[in-house]
């Protein structure tokens, strides 16, 4: 069973998060973080703000499948 993800919606993993949190607290700006990672700016403050979720290791699974 392959889960449809809502359009516009970018896959990033849990360690991308951490990431790109650990880059924000050194000041980068939440373009860059998002240039850095092929995300949009806006999908990059979400994930930082706690708007968006990362997909878990098992629903990363299902979704390449």
């Amino acid at each position: 069973m392959k889960v449809i993800t809502p359009r516009g919606t970018k896959k990033i993993t849990e360690a991308q998060l951490v990431t790109m949190k650990k880059m924000r607290t050194k000041g980068y700006s939440y373009e860059r973080i998002a240039k850095a990672f092929c995300i949009s700016r806006t999908s990059c403050f979400n994930y930082l703000s706690g708007k968006a979720v990362p997909y878990s290791r098992e629903q990363m699974k299902v979704l390449s499948n």
